[in-house]
């Protein structure tokens, strides 16, 4: 898989990118200044190494962007399983 979009299909996307976004979502959970961030804090955070996250990213700006547009897809995902009849 090449480089992220954050329009991937949720159940492909690849397990170091997931680790990337949860770290993202810990980090803004922690009122940490996204402005400040670096991508080696992202990175050092998921335990992954900074060459890894540059496969799939281009930049921080990326990195934030398509973690929070993962994140409103994974929470509109559960909320149609939740309202699926049956």
């Amino acid at each position: 898989m090449g480089k992220m979009t954050g329009m991937e299909n949720i159940d492909d996307i690849p397990q170091k990118v997931l680790l990337l976004y949860n770290a993202v979502g810990q980090m803004i959970a922690e009122n940490v200044d996204v402005n400040g961030l670096r991508v080696v804090n992202i990175t050092d955070r998921a335990g992954i190494g900074k060459g890894t996250a540059y496969e799939y990213f281009d930049s921080k700006e990326d990195i934030l962007s398509c973690a929070m547009v993962y994140g409103v897809r994974k929470i509109a995902q559960i909320l149609r399983k939740m309202l699926e009849p049956g």
